[in-house]
């Protein structure tokens, strides 16, 4: 899931929080209750996937004999992802292996 955030459903959140008052008069909240409180707030973007493309990538040595072997390429950004991966570590899409 994406990280972004509406800011006034932040704002929102954070506002229903129950503020308490020390002896001294200084208002405050727990952090706990905050980070939780922004946590539960669904994504602004919706999560993006990305099926795995299999790519070959065989190489010839000099003396001509081919090693065989795939790469495994995001289907968003098509840049290389390790096999087992569940996001992409260059866009975030998440990846759907067949």
């Amino acid at each position: 899931m994406n990280n972004l955030i509406y800011r006034d459903k932040a704002i929102e959140a954070i506002s229903k929080l129950p503020v308490k008052v020390d002896n001294f008069g200084y208002t405050w909240m727990l952090a706990g209750d905050v980070l939780k409180q922004i946590d539960d707030i669904p994504s602004a973007e919706s999560e993006r996937i990305a099926k795995v493309i299999e790519h070959d990538a065989s190489v010839t040595d000099t003396d001509g004999y081919k090693y065989h072997r795939s790469e495994y390429l995001c289907g968003a950004c098509k840049k290389r992802v390790l096999g087992g991966d569940e996001y992409c570590s260059h866009c975030g899409a998440r990846l759907e292996w067949e």
